[in-house]
């Protein structure tokens, strides 16, 4: 049997500057919660790419329901992607929980996280790049010949 060969590292992270002055090490949100993302991207886009007191504005306005929801969610992804200080969901003495962070700060890490972590740098086989740079393909070339289980690109 051949020796695995996996690359698989942690992922990365960042230190990231709230406009309050607060600074954290973040990193992208994980699979798991990246696909839960997909049911709370409509709530997100609504928010915007504007300033922070705008998306806070817009935050507080949505529905009850929603904004529930989207809160819930938005505590889960931080104790997910901020790596220091340490935030547990259930926190003990001594331990930050998402509600310790204030308001402004909560929904900014929030944001930036949600939007991919931009300044990150991507790794790739060649070096590092941006995210914008692999965000999306040129529409020539996601249309290429159908693969089968014996094509190159399935294996």
């Amino acid at each position: 049997m051949e020796p695995l060969t996996n690359q698989w590292t942690k992922r990365r992270s960042i230190l990231y500057t709230c406009k309050s002055g607060q600074q954290v090490m973040v990193r992208r949100i994980g699979p798991s919660l990246g696909l839960k993302a997909q049911r709370f991207l409509s709530v997100v886009k609504k928010l915007g790419d504007g300033k922070v007191d705008e998306q806070l504005q817009r935050i507080i306005g949505l529905p009850d329901h929603e904004l529930e929801r989207l809160t819930q969610f938005a505590e889960i992804v931080l104790a997910d992607t901020i790596v220091q200080p340490v935030i547990v969901m259930n926190p003990k003495e001594g331990q930050i929980g998402p509600s310790d962070i204030p308001l402004a700060d909560f929904w900014e890490v929030f944001m930036y996280v949600s939007s991919g972590c931009p300044e990150m740098p991507v790794e790739t086989k060649e070096g590092e790049t941006t995210i914008e740079a692999v965000s999306s393909f040129p529409e020539s070339e996601a249309r290429g010949a159908p693969a089968d289980t014996g094509s190159e690109t399935v294996q």
